[in-house]
């Protein structure tokens, strides 16, 4: 999956983009930290076989603090708004939007999968693919495919279940129980030039939007 440097990016790029009047260095620091927050889970696999990539990666968590949000927002003394302001609200919001979208979704359309269900179900996507227009076949798209014979008729992206698949990290570098002690840890930073351009690029967007436009936009 792609190193937790690059989902902060994105998290940021997203509060630059989205946190409008509540813009704030601490707001914005909520956005980038929601963002990195679902790759916690990768040392719960030391107890958990699986958790990795599912137990906090799960769309559940921020749907179901979503409609906890909506509940105080909509009653007439919200206790977000008491304590931070129409500001706060908007940050929380924010910070929701970047958990699951450069938090989980950054995970899920990549190769290395994540479990966007968890625990409904413990099945593995990995959602990569291509829509593209042909002159001889039309517009072709990769990401769904249908087929009666294969394992598995619907096809989008099922990647398989634990313990046959997981997802290895630095703190679990193997899969298995007899999970060799000298295993190679690796801690990525980034891997690909699209990655080292997104972590590049959000610090000078934030402190573009912190210094340059101000709170609001209003310089």
């Amino acid at each position: 999956m792609p190193p937790t440097l690059v989902h902060a990016a994105l998290g940021g790029l997203l509060a630059a983009a989205l946190l409008d009047r509540a813009f704030s260095r601490r707001g914005a620091a909520v956005v980038v930290a929601a963002a990195a927050a679902p790759d916690l889970d990768a040392p719960l696999a030391l107890l958990l076989p699986g958790a990795h990539g599912a137990v906090l990666h799960t769309f559940l968590l921020p749907l179901g603090a979503a409609l906890l949000l909506r509940y105080d927002t909509r009653r007439g003394a919200s206790w977000i708004h008491g304590r931070y302001g129409a500001a706060g609200v908007r940050v929380a919001w924010v910070a929701l939007l970047s958990y699951a979208l450069a938090g989980t979704g950054l995970d899920l359309l990549n190769l290395d999968a994540a479990n966007p269900i968890w625990p409904v179900d413990t099945m593995y996507y990995s959602v990569v693919g291509k829509v593209e227009y042909t002159t001889t076949e039309g517009f072709v798209q990769t990401y769904y495919s249908y087929d009666p014979d294969a394992r598995w008729r619907h096809y989008v992206g099922q990647r398989g279940r634990p313990p046959n698949f997981c997802k290895p990290s630095l703190w679990k570098p193997a899969c298995g129980a007899d999970d060799p002690a000298s295993a190679t840890r690796v801690t990525e930073m980034v891997q690909s030039g699209w990655q080292l351009l997104l972590v590049l690029a959000s610090p000078v967007v934030l402190f573009a939007r912190a210094w340059l436009v101000g709170p609001g936009g209003d310089r």
